[in-house]
């Protein structure tokens, strides 16, 4: 790392990495990409709609992920809300049909990009703190198992997800309106067809999602709120395959897949909203301004689009234009509303369960 950037974006997922290509396409500024993690990391989020295309082609990434192998997907089967499943393709979008992705090899090519166009990425570089200063902010940044380092930002991108820890360490309050916890199970697939398309289905105890991957495995989740949650990682693997055996559209569609011990991960499910998701010298963007909930379909596309903005605007910012940061939060705000108004209605939607307190917590009109 070197000690002074015009900009460091705190996260290297979809969107802290799109604000970077994005801001790269407008200017020559120095850019550092700083994320706590490793860069190879399970990740949830591999269908995405069709317009996923669109950011790709602002990012100049469109040739790179159509010859990365990814996968079409012939859309979804659902079960939600009534007895009959129902199924939803893009046969008709301009589009074209929605994806599959390698997660894996989707977020490397990003990456990858990133460094063919001179921006920095540090991985397991922890943010620390930070403190205002005349030139922007001086943030104090630490490797794993290495001494702490300062680095000098005119402006800061918070892209560290739900949490936004940059942003909340400013005094900034994020609106929770909802936390659920998503627990997905990764298998390879041994033998056996499973359906190309994802699977949804509700259940009184929440709700589950399958996916079948690229690289011949199987994704499938369960989301649910943390006393559920608890239940079922104290039942361990067997839990987790009764309540899964349960079901009616997934089991039926796994029957006859062999499937290695699925390794677990979980995932914290938030929808909540940033009360402000810029100020002097920073910026927010994806999951650190407004996390949705996966049934609304929106997290990757969402996460790309946002930080195609986010360059333009930071940009412009770079140069003393703060029209368009005004224009940028509006545009959160307008769009998180948005959202919620459509996630509430799709959990309106199911009456079944309505005496379940899955269910019985959804069953509201506007932030709970």
């Amino acid at each position: 790392m070197a000690s002074t950037y015009d900009v460091v974006v705190l996260g290297a997922g979809p969107a802290g990495v799109a604000t970077a290509l994005s801001l790269r396409s407008f200017s020559d500024c120095s850019i550092l990409i700083a994320d706590a993690g490793e860069q190879k990391r399970e990740r949830a989020g591999e269908s995405a709609p069709p317009d996923l295309l669109a950011p790709l082609r602002r990012l100049q990434l469109e040739a790179n992920f159509l010859a990365a192998g990814h996968m079409h997907s012939p859309g979804s089967a659902v079960l939600w809300g009534r007895e009959q499943v129902g199924y939803n393709d893009h046969l008709l979008n301009p589009m074209g049909p929605s994806w599959r992705l390698n997660r894996p090899v989707f977020d490397a090519m990003l990456v990858e990009a990133a460094l063919e166009r001179e921006i920095s990425v540090q991985w397991n570089t922890r943010y620390l703190r930070a403190k205002a200063n005349e030139a922007g902010f001086l943030l104090t940044l630490a490797e794993r198992s290495g001494p702490e380092k300062e680095v000098q930002a005119r402006w800061v991108v918070d892209a560290t997800g739900p949490l936004a820890r940059f942003a909340t360490d400013l005094g900034v309050k994020k609106r929770t309106d909802d936390q659920l916890f998503g627990l997905a199970g990764f298998s390879i697939v041994h033998a056996g067809q499973i359906k190309k398309q994802v699977l949804v289905e509700s259940t009184p105890e929440g709700w589950w999602y399958a996916a079948y991957l690229p690289d011949h495995r199987l994704i499938h989740m369960f989301v649910t709120d943390a006393p559920q949650l608890r239940q079922l990682k104290a039942a361990g693997a067997a839990g987790w395959a009764a309540l899964l055996s349960h079901t009616q559209l997934l089991s039926p569609a796994l029957a006859d897949v062999q499937l290695a011990q699925p390794e677990f991960h979980t995932f914290p499910i938030y929808s909540s909203l940033l009360e402000q998701a810029y100020g002097e010298h920073w910026l927010a963007v994806g999951d650190a301004t407004a996390t949705y909930d996966p049934i609304a379909s929106q997290g990757l596309y969402k996460a790309l689009s946002d930080g195609v903005t986010a360059g333009r605007v930071l940009a412009a910012a770079l140069q003393g234009q703060r029209k368009e940061l005004e224009q940028y939060d509006r545009g959160v705000k307008e769009r998180y509303a948005r959202y919620f108004d459509q996630r509430c209605g799709l959990y309106g939607q199911e009456r079944r369960w309505a005496g379940a307190e899955f269910w019985r917590n959804r069953q509201v009109a506007g932030p709970l």
